[in-house]
């Protein structure tokens, strides 16, 4: 099984991957962070990663996921050279199983392989194509799925530094709009807050998408591995401090004003005693 994790900047995308890379089985793909910040059982079971793969994976979804025009990310169209999008897919794919042969060969074959892009990532005109997910997934035998990470978003610009367009990322906010108004087995969330504030419903959230998705070991397994996250015992209070909080009063306002068009982005942010 193939999971990427995303949602907005700053909304808790990477933290996700790390976590759900402490269960055994499961294989996180490094982007932005590295092995050596997973607990060390975890680590142990990393070892199998190849740099220069992981390097080479990286630069193709860099490669493969540009909308230059944003029309992916506004309208939902996908205008990319069909043959050049299905030769990166095919050599990420190819990439993809390289990597998993290599931790086959050493006795630990991957039944998830867990990797992170953000909505956008390294700049605002890349962000992933989820269509592009059954397909990559479908050339290494796996199915894909997708947990989106959720934060209210005048912490989330805080988080990013947008002092000067705290509104820039709107249509990438609209995306996940649409993805909470789907209907889709396949996509599940969690929230930023419970990942600070919350533990153990976050590990229950993300653990409850797995056992949708895969019989990979039993609840308390999975939840009693993802614990062990080093994500998940740093100081809450540290972690949460937005960068920018000496704007946060402008993006209130700018939030109050906007926000009546993402209900529902609006609702599963609010803390709660359930999955978003």
């Amino acid at each position: 099984m193939f999971v990427l994790c995303s949602g907005l900047e700053g909304s808790g995308t990477t933290s996700a991957t790390r976590v759900l890379a402490e269960v055994s089985g499961v294989l996180g793909i490094p982007t932005n962070w590295d092995v050596g910040e997973l607990s060390k059982s975890a680590q142990q079971r990393h070892q199998c990663l190849r740099s220069d793969l992981v390097g080479k994976f990286n630069k193709l979804t860099e490669s493969l996921w540009q909308d230059p025009s944003s029309n992916y990310i506004r309208h939902g169209r996908d205008e990319r050279n069909t043959n050049s999008r299905m030769e990166l897919l095919k050599m990420a794919g190819s990439v993809l199983r390289m990597q998993i042969d290599s931790c086959t060969s050493n006795g630990s074959r991957p039944e998830v392989i867990v990797y992170h892009r953000s909505m956008p990532f390294i700049s605002m005109h890349r962000t992933p194509f989820l269509h592009d997910l059954p397909v990559l997934a479908n050339q290494v035998g796996y199915v894909s799925n997708l947990v989106i990470s959720l934060r209210d978003i005048p912490s989330e610009w805080a988080s990013r530094g947008v002092a000067s367009e705290p509104g820039r990322n709107v249509p990438f906010i609209a995306h996940v709009e649409l993805l909470l108004n789907a209907s889709n087995d396949r996509v599940a969330f969690v929230r930023y807050d419970d990942l600070v504030n919350n533990h153990q419903l976050y590990v229950a959230c993300l653990s409850k998408a797995l056992a949708k998705w895969t019989s990979l070991s039993t609840s308390h397994m999975r939840q009693s591995q993802m614990l062990q996250s080093p994500q998940l015992s740093s100081h809450p209070s540290v972690r949460s401090r937005p960068r920018n909080s000496s704007h946060m009063e402008e993006y209130l306002r700018k939030w109050a004003k906007m926000s009546h068009n993402y209900p529902l982005l609006v609702a599963a942010t609010q803390p709660g005693t359930l999955c978003p």
